[in-house]
């Protein structure tokens, strides 16, 4: 059945990729079978297929079989930028022909695993997760002469990069692309790469040709854009998989899937239901030996769960990122018979110090519940060896929604925080961490201070991740009473959140802000649960 060129409403999604003679083959086809399988939105499949045959090769019987199976429309493209270049083909695939509202560019070595549905990240005109690490140079300096050389002048915002975090001009993975139709967005980023590829700075650089020159494209366009977090385009050459699949998994190579359970049991599932498949990976030695019954399934990470108990414990710490509603907790706390102690005096000075605070638990019998905001900041064990028996919850909300109340509040209560931080964090954060927080302090353009100062907030706590329990912060109230005595006896629950970007308490923020924030916080907010997206 075909899965979207017959039907009669134009589809929302155009999904493409490159699907050539020889290894690709066998990736394109589990590609298209794991979209086939996974996704519910209206889409069409598209194969690029790259001409002349007598350069790129003829594709198998089983491979047009089994496109025509899926529905899977082939186009034929060529090369743009010079056929020494084959990661050039994948420039020809942005502009193909579609009724669709948005194309969607797929590295053919990515196997999709669930739906995405329809997040608020993906109503701009561009989206793409920022690069693993720094392959091509962070610095303006490097990129100056290329953006000149493309009639384009330098962006004003720095990104993360998601595995490293290393900040730098925008640099994108361009494994997974989405990109509004009709742009003409793959005239613009071809020439981009042809204009910049003779350069002197890019004697050196060809293999990153095309992801040096996608950001160039984009703002030659002057796109709107998100920055992906990690579950668009997961790098499983890099990082285990998570215990929730990615939307989409870019492996790479097939020893990453023999590596890891979930995408070995995909790719045999997949071979099983579609004899095609299984014979054109037969014949590539690296996918043949997955098919073996003798190559062992890899076995599941252990899962480590977080005991419940019923007793409450005597003391509560609720900290978290400022504006995330941990004021609010604290006075539901209170409303169910808890002590409340909002910022006790030293505490938050003590934790920074790695001093013993015992003071701050004597405020009478039952339980105590104590507000201290930064201290998930202090050194390791600091909470742990001031107040042994506490609870450690952390407040987390989205960043839409944090920053728009930072932004209602006097900016040098921020600059206050940067400053205490900076003041106080030298002896125990690491020198990677100490330099961003400076490189913060000294940033002009406020809407990129505010995200990337809620970016570095979100960084710590994840690097302490361990340690407290999260408690995501949804509308205006955090916990209702039984949800509050839930984390007073210890289950923990409230794990929701809601998306931000319409919400009416985000309307002061403006186009330069939800851009900042679009393009250097995504990462971060998802892994704390609390993306838009």
């Amino acid at each position: 059945m075909s899965t979207g060129a017959t039907s009669a409403v134009d589809p929302r999604y155009a999904f493409v990729f490159v699907c050539q003679a020889g290894e690709i083959e066998a990736k394109a086809l589990l590609l298209a079978a794991s979209l086939k399988n996974t996704l519910r939105c209206r889409h069409e499949l598209i194969a690029a297929v790259p001409s002349p045959a007598h350069i790129w090769g003829e594709l198998s019987p089983d491979t047009r079989l089994q496109l025509d199976e899926f529905g899977v429309r082939i186009v034929a493209i060529e090369n743009p930028i010079d056929p020494d270049y084959k990661i050039g083909n994948k420039l020809a695939c942005i502009d193909v022909p579609t009724r669709a509202e948005k194309v969607v560019f797929l590295d053919s070595d990515i196997l999709c695993l669930r739906d995405f549905g329809d997040p608020p990240c993906l109503r701009v005109p561009f989206a793409a997760k920022p690069a693993d690490v720094r392959t091509f140079a962070a610095a303006a300096e490097a990129w100056a002469p290329l953006y000149a050389a493309a009639g384009v002048p330098l962006p004003r915002l720095h990104l993360p990069t998601t595995v490293s975090g290393e900040f730098g001009l925008p640099y994108f993975n361009s494994g997974v692309i989405f990109v509004d139709a009709g742009l003409e967005f793959g005239r613009a980023w071809i020439d981009c790469a042809n204009t910049i590829r003779v350069t002197p700075e890019m004697h050196e650089q060809r293999h990153w040709l095309d992801q040096v020159s996608l950001p160039i494209a984009v703002h030659r366009l002057g796109l709107a854009y998100s920055a992906l977090d990690e579950r668009y385009n997961f790098p499983a050459h890099l990082q285990a998989l998570p215990g929730e699949s990615p939307f989409f998994c870019h492996y790479h190579w097939p020893r990453i899937v023999r590596g890891e359970a979930r995408l070995l049991g995909l790719v045999r599932e997949l071979a099983e239901a579609h004899p095609a498949i299984a014979r054109v990976m037969a014949r590539d030695p690296e996918w043949a030996e997955l098919l073996d019954p003798r190559t062992p399934m890899p076995a599941a990470p252990p899962v480590t769960r977080q005991a419940d108990t019923d007793s409450a414990p005597p003391q509560i710490l609720i900290a978290g990122i400022p504006g995330s509603g941990a004021k609010q907790l604290l006075q539901e706390l209170e409303r169910c018979g808890c002590t409340a102690v909002d910022e006790p005096a030293g505490l938050l000075a003590a934790l920074a110090a790695g001093e013993v605070a015992p003071h701050s638990a004597e405020h009478g019998a039952g339980v105590v519940a104590m507000r201290c905001e930064l201290s998930f900041l202090s050194p390791a064990g600091a909470v742990s060896r001031a107040l042994p028996q506490a609870r450690m919850l952390a407040c987390v909300r989205d960043p839409f929604a944090t920053i728009a109340d930072w932004k209602r509040q006097p900016h040098a209560e921020m600059n206050a925080a940067i400053a205490w931080t900076i003041a106080s964090g030298e002896s125990w954060l690491t020198p990677e961490a100490f330099a961003q927080l400076g490189r913060i302090a000294r940033l002009d353009d406020i809407a990129e201070q505010r995200a990337t100062w809620w970016w570095w907030l979100a960084q710590r706590l994840l690097d302490r991740i361990d340690d407290w329990t999260i408690v995501r912060f949804e509308g205006e109230i955090v916990a209702r009473e039984t949800q509050a005595r839930a984390l007073m006896g210890g289950t923990y629950a409230l794990q929701t959140r809601a998306s931000s970007q319409s919400a009416p308490h985000t309307s002061v923020l403006d186009d330069g802000d939800r851009q900042a924030i679009r393009a250097i916080c995504m990462q971060a907010a998802a892994g704390l649960g609390v993306a838009d997206c």
